[in-house]
């Protein structure tokens, strides 16, 4: 399974929505979700938890063979090389990482913006309330446009 994930911040509240889809190897979404964490302190910390939300999703799901990937590049070199990190998000990508050990397969990439664009997308979906919102094989329409966009090849705005 390929999953992606991003987060927005919001300075002003300390508040974070986090986008994840997961899709199978020929590109159909499994799963989509977005969630809403508070408080968070900064963009790097709303990116490290929509990971670690990733994973505890895809955990959930049962999925054993899983790629990670982020549009954050210091998240992902943290998470590749996290013993080497001492800063205070430490403790965080530690439990990623131990989370991790329990997949048969795990790889963290990096994903620029543009081929993060369902995950971006999933972030700027505004949530009824504090609740989780997630849609089994299925997301919502600028999801899902943007789903067909990336299988045909087109990178035109949607």
């Amino acid at each position: 399974m390929k999953i992606n994930y991003d987060a927005s911040f919001s300075e002003s509240d300390m508040k974070s929505n986090s986008g994840i889809v997961i899709r199978n190897d020929k590109g159909e979404i499994m799963v989509a979700a977005t969630y809403l964490k508070y408080p968070i302190a900064n963009l790097e910390h709303a990116e490290a938890l929509a990971c670690e939300q990733a994973l505890i999703l895809a955990q959930e799901l049962g999925f054993r063979r899983v790629e990670v990937e982020g549009d954050s590049l210091g998240v992902v070199t943290k998470l590749k090389n996290w013993e080497a990190y001492k800063g205070f998000l430490s403790t965080l990508y530690r439990n990623i990482q131990r989370r991790g050990n329990s997949f048969d397969y795990l790889c963290f990439s990096y994903a620029c913006r543009e081929k993060n664009g369902v995950a971006h997308a999933l972030t700027r979906i505004t949530l009824p309330s504090d609740e989780p919102m997630v849609w089994i094989e299925e997301a919502p329409q600028l999801v899902l446009h943007l789903v067909r966009r990336d299988l045909s090849g087109c990178n035109q705005p949607p």
